[in-house]
């Protein structure tokens, strides 16, 4: 998970910016973690040297605010957020999309969009059944269904 410096906000590890803030200051939870307890073991002199980095300047606020105003990055949703904005902001990052938002190959012998990919299990098996004289077949990745060539 990445956390958000300027909002305080969990943003997951493909996130460019923030979704509430638009900020594109975004580092992963476990520097914010890490930068969370050497602030809180830092002395005064150091701790003084460390807010003049904005980053640093950013979380140590956020540590300083009331619990209420900036929720610990750790939260997964907060108390402001319905739940159904929790599960449209979840399903926006879902890995399983829509069939129809994969990406097509084309053939490269007749231009048909209707492939299919090799599977290994595919392979395997025919292997098994003809030898060595599927090792032409298996370098290949994709099978066209209108021309039922390999490529």
């Amino acid at each position: 998970m990445k956390v958000c410096i300027e909002c305080g906000r969990q943003l997951f590890d493909y996130d460019k910016i923030c979704d509430r803030c638009n900020s594109k200051n975004i580092i992963f939870e476990n520097e914010y973690n890490a930068i969370t307890e050497e602030i809180s073991r830092a002395n005064i002199f150091k701790k003084k040297k460390l807010l003049q980095i904005h980053n640093y300047k950013c979380i140590y606020d956020r540590l300083q605010q009331p619990k209420e105003l900036y929720p610990t990055p750790i939260i997964l949703r907060n108390n402001s957020e319905l739940g159904e904005e929790y599960w449209n902001r979840i399903n926006q990052h879902t890995i399983n999309k829509d069939e129809s938002e994969r990406p097509t190959v084309e053939c490269p012998y007749c231009h048909s969009k209707d492939t299919k990919r090799i599977i290994t299990t595919s392979k395997v098996i025919h292997t098994a059944i003809f030898g060595i004289f599927s090792m032409s077949r298996n370098g290949k990745q994709w099978h066209c269904n209108n021309c039922n060539s390999d490529f």
